[in-house]
């Protein structure tokens, strides 16, 4: 025997309501009571004010600052009964400028001057002479798309017939966002034009580059493919390619070339273009993906501990032991060739700055290649700027700029 259905169509106490969430089987009459306070006092706004049987339907008054204090922070309309936070202010950010709770009881840039949030269902910047009864009907308001914007007017052509889904109307003109909210739930775009993804903050920032440059358009929600396998990639094996390699930095061509064959596949692996044979495809999402080539990047970094090592700021190699300062008597550059290298006698005796070091002479291609002698070398090349950096970190960016 089955239980009996109840169909409960409507309450027949304007006190109670129905809980959706519950099957009618599971009652005869509408058991939860509208025991919610709706009052100014409490800080709440009637939700809809023209029904009369919704006289406890209601939520926070957010435009005037107030928020729900406990577990309901994302709850707008309801029934249930919630006290509301007095004057919630929202922090200002980083740089200063000020932010505004929105309906959604989250925190955003206040508009700028001339604008405000005139709607009471959208979070919108619209100019303050603008009302919200001069949008259109069929008009977009939706918040998705408008939610914390500080709106700028670009030209578009009038939006009698609508604007896209990346822009609302007002006025007779398209308008597109140019700020979101400060909140990270990311959302995957796709550029069709140069077949590359790009991972945005949220779908709030995504709307607002399709609408302002019409490049990348919705793909997935969260991050990119590309972006997690990068991640996978830089973590797992490119740590492990470069693990002490200041120590260990080939010289050997084949050696070199057996590295960096691991990045280009990876950059394939990323990509997952498999197919394609042309020349110069795989440089070129190396250069898309920002890879740089693992020898350029072992350089850098042998450059970077000779610089901590003349500095003493490692503590373990005192710099008089293994560094012999010599003082630059004339400017001497050996010559090079884009179409061949060659081991020039002159190479070893320049010195382009005042903090050039002396070095080491060497018989042996072992000793010639380690790191003292190689990166001396190498450091001797460098202009003064360069070596006349004051922080590690302004010595590695003139590094990567020289």
């Amino acid at each position: 025997m089955t239980d009996p259905v109840v169909f409960c169509k409507a309450c027949y106490a304007p006190d109670y309501y129905n809980n959706k969430s519950r099957p009618s089987s599971e009652y005869s009459e509408c058991p939860n009571k509208k025991w919610n306070d709706c009052s100014k006092e409490k800080h709440k706004i009637l939700c809809k004010p023209d029904d009369s049987k919704d006289e406890r339907y209601c939520r926070c008054d957010a435009r005037k600052g107030f928020s729900p204090v406990n577990d309901l922070s994302r709850t707008m309309c309801n029934y249930k009964n919630y006290d509301c936070k007095d004057n919630y202010k929202c922090p200002d950010l980083p740089n200063g400028k000020a932010q505004q709770l929105l309906l959604n009881y989250t925190c955003a840039p206040v508009c700028d001057e001339g604008f405000d949030r005139l709607d009471e269902d959208s979070d919108v910047c619209l100019p303050i002479n603008i009302t919200t009864s001069e949008i259109k009907e069929g008009e977009s308001t939706d918040t998705s798309l408008t939610q914390a914007t500080v709106t700028t007017i670009y030209q578009k052509p009038g939006c009698d017939d609508g604007c896209d889904e990346y822009s609302f109307c007002y006025n007779g003109t398209c308008v597109c966002q140019n700020s979101c909210p400060a909140t990270y739930d990311p959302v995957c775009g796709y550029n069709a034009e140069s077949k590359t993804y790009k991972t945005f903050p949220s779908n709030c920032d995504l709307r607002r580059n399709y609408c302002e440059e019409r490049q990348f358009v919705y793909h997935s929600r969260g991050k990119c493919i590309t972006e997690c396998r990068k991640s996978a990639y830089l973590a797992l094996i490119r740590s492990t390619l470069e693990y002490s390699a200041i120590v260990w930095d080939p010289y050997i061509e084949g050696d070199i070339n057996k590295l960096e064959r691991i990045q280009r596949q990876a950059a394939r692996f990323i990509t997952g273009d498999y197919r394609s044979r042309e020349k110069g495809s795989v440089t070129n999402m190396l250069e898309s993906l920002k890879l740089t080539p693992l020898q350029d990047r072992r350089r850098t970094s042998r450059l970077v501990f000779l610089y901590k090592v003349a500095g003493g700021l490692v503590p373990a190699i005192h710099p008089s032991d293994y560094l012999q300062t010599v003082t630059r008597k004339r400017q001497i550059r050996a010559k090079s060739y884009s179409d061949f290298q060659v081991s020039n006698i002159v190479e070893k005796q320049v010195i382009n700055n005042t903090r050039g070091f002396s070095v080491k002479h060497c018989k042996s291609e072992q000793l010639k290649n380690s790191f003292f002698v190689k990166t001396i070398i190498e450091w001797n090349h460098l202009d003064d700027r360069v070596v006349r950096a004051e922080t590690t970190e302004g010595f590695k960016s003139a590094l990567l700029h020289d």
